[in-house]
């Protein structure tokens, strides 16, 4: 008997919901340009679960598409304090 054994597929799922993702992120800092991850949380939609965008944000950082960088700031009670602020590296371009 000659039977036809199914083939291996590549499952690339992966991938697509790695390129949404980035998608999904760079459409929010386009709308916002400078926002806090838990602003990002929100933008991306809150049942966005954290473990799937985060390192995929660390990504894009290290590509140098989105940069991380800490401000300070005093608060009225006069305490320091730091907080993580989040852009685009390239300049959004303007609906015209």
């Amino acid at each position: 008997m000659n039977e036809t054994l199914p083939t291996a597929t590549v499952d690339h799922t992966l991938d697509n919901t790695e390129e949404q993702t980035r998608e999904k992120i760079v459409h929010v800092l386009e709308i916002w340009p400078v926002i806090s991850p838990s602003m990002l949380q929100i933008g991306l939609g809150t049942s966005f679960p954290t473990s799937i965008w985060k390192p995929i944000l660390d990504k894009m950082v290290g590509d140098g598409t989105v940069k991380r960088w800490e401000h300070q700031k005093n608060a009225p009670n006069g305490s320091t304090r730091s907080y993580t602020r989040l852009s685009l590296t390239a300049p959004v371009p303007t609906d015209t």
